[in-house]
């Protein structure tokens, strides 16, 4: 591809993101490879060489990964206070576009991104839709920490810090729940109004169906979660719809430890919340049931019981309720684990250590 094709076909890669589209995909081989099976009208050319069928972009990853080449030397946009050209914004945008398609972990075209957004050139809107795209079409960028980190600037570049809100809301009384789990958290995550907050737990769970497993989507479930936690008053339906969505997740990923832990972990908070009448009785009805231990033991052992092998996450989930069971639903439970033919010994041991001893 000459300098000229490689300038164009950039711009034309840019183009596209900037378009509403509806995902965005790494697709194999090169841009000749789909002329023939492209709907009539969505032709790849050598001045398009990319897929765009009903807003869903397909970007061949041989012709991703020579723009690719030439957009390393793209320019370091690093002080607002310097007025840049046009004509270099634009190319900086193409270049580090590309960029974060291949490699979203490359902190010098986040950073640039992030100042092109403080001096007025990115709108953090458009970023943020281009981050999501990312984030849920493109499996390296799913799992990428600082592409989650970089959603969380924007976010907060839209809507403030969270911690900023807190004092003056009125919904909040001063023996709530804490904010955040840590207090890195409650500096550095951002204010969330309702509607980003479902957007935000979209996005995780379509990450989540991309990258199973998915360490840095939990952070920001987890995250996102304790937002709602803190301002409940207003987003009570919201908590409740996630905790029914992750019993959901959990039913139909059964292997799924992630999800397991981050239910199991919210629960302690979901409790406290419920015993602060902060929700309406409707509201609160529904989820003392939603996440009431013997619930949450009724689906486990449901899970554990159904499937050969017996799946470790399940005998896990099901353990980390027991505590919490009234003691005639406990030992019902503990008897039937017991009668169960594992192949884990160490968690066996342990299990019969903990209970079989004290029963």
């Amino acid at each position: 591809m000459s300098a000229e094709g490689t300038k164009i076909a950039l711009k034309s890669l840019y183009d596209a993101t900037n378009q509403d589209l509806t995902s965005i995909e790494i697709i194999p081989g090169d841009w000749t490879d789909w002329i023939d099976s492209a709907p009539p009208g969505c032709e790849p050319s050598i001045t398009s060489p990319l897929l765009l069928v009903e807003w869903n972009l397909g970007v061949p990853q041989k012709v991703l990964y020579r723009l690719y080449l030439a957009s390393a030397n793209f320019s370091h946009i690093n002080s607002v206070a310097i007025p840049h050209a046009k004509t270099v914004v634009e190319t900086t945008l193409q270049k580090t576009t590309c960029i974060l398609i291949v490699n979203p972990a490359h902190q010098t075209a986040l950073n640039t991104r992030k100042n092109l957004i403080a001096d007025g050139n990115l709108d953090a809107r458009k970023e943020l839709r281009f981050v999501e795209l990312l984030l849920v079409g493109v499996k390296a960028c799913a799992k990428e920490s600082a592409l989650w980190a970089h959603r969380r600037w924007c976010l907060s570049r839209l809507h403030g810090f969270a911690y900023e809100h807190f004092d003056s809301r009125a919904k909040l009384p001063s023996s709530a729940l804490p904010p955040f789990s840590d207090l890195t958290q409650s500096v550095s995550s951002p204010f969330l109004p309702s509607d980003a907050i479902r957007t935000e737990f979209a996005t995780v769970r379509q990450a989540f169906t991309l990258y199973p497993r998915n360490y840095h989507a939990w952070t920001h479930w987890h995250q996102t979660f304790d937002l709602c936690c803190a301002i409940i008053g207003e987003l009570s339906m919201i908590v409740l719809e996630e905790i029914r969505g992750l019993r959901k997740w959990i039913d139909a990923h059964i292997t799924d430890f992630s999800a397991v832990h981050h239910l199991v972990t919210s629960l302690p908070k979901v409790r406290e919340l419920l015993s602060s009448q902060l929700f309406s009785p409707e509201v609160c009805e529904l989820l003392e049931t939603e996440s009431s231990p013997s619930e949450l033991a009724k689906q486990s052992w449901g899970l554990l019981s159904s499937f050969l092998p017996h799946k470790e996450t399940q005998w896990l989930f099901l353990v980390s309720i027991l505590p919490s069971l009234p003691p005639l639903e406990q030992e019902g439970y503990i008897q039937r684990m017991l009668d169960l033919d594992v192949p884990w010994e160490m968690h066996r041991k342990h299990f019969v250590a903990t209970y079989v001893k004290s029963s």
